[in-house]
């Protein structure tokens, strides 16, 4: 009776009504949802109805149907993310810091290059590695071109000084004689 009268008045968006019902082959009734909508060209009241734990049941799959999804889409993700940072990254860097503790343990052995895979930061950073490398030979360079003028320069001086020693001593002895000849 409620499904014709609520089905009459609201023609247009139809009936809603929650009742309770025993499902097929069950004594205990279960809550039930229903809908009636007239069909006024035949003058007819079209009813249908679902029980709500059907639905709760199909809603409950859906959602963790969903929750699975996301987790193995988050899983992915920080596998694949783990995977790009050690790849790009980590092992490019750890590629720099070997190289560079293998130059250091070698006496500094700067004629060493680092291998440059990328144009990326990394790719900058052994870039301007390998610039400072260049910069620290050269300047290793200069300063073993200034220590052998600075060698020559002594070798000169200490020439100089041992002429300079022996004119004094031929000074010394030709004072010493004309003083010994002038007495």
């Amino acid at each position: 009776q409620d499904y014709v009268t609520g089905a009459v008045q609201n023609k247009s968006e139809g009936f809603y009504s929650n009742f309770s019902f025993p499902k097929p082959n069950e004594t205990d009734s279960s809550l039930k949802r229903g809908y009636a909508k007239f069909f006024e060209p035949w003058g007819w009241i079209l009813c249908t109805g679902i029980y709500t734990d059907d639905v709760e049941k199909i809603v409950q799959k859906e959602i963790t149907e969903i929750i699975v999804l996301n987790i193995t889409l988050i899983l992915i993700t920080l596998f694949f993310t783990y995977w790009f940072s050690r790849k790009k990254i980590v092992q490019p860097l750890e590629n720099i810091i070997s190289r560079l503790k293998e130059m250091a343990s070698s006496g500094g052995d700067l004629t060493q290059k680092i291998q440059i895979e990328s144009n990326d930061e990394i790719g900058v950073l052994a870039t301007v590695v390998n610039s400072m490398l260049d910069n620290m030979r050269q300047l290793i360079k200069q300063i073993s071109q200034t220590s052998e003028q600075v060698a020559a320069a002594a070798e000169e001086l200490t020439a100089s000084s041992e002429q300079s020693a022996q004119v004094t001593e031929q000074v010394a002895e030709i004072i010493t004689n004309v003083a010994a000849g002038s007495e």
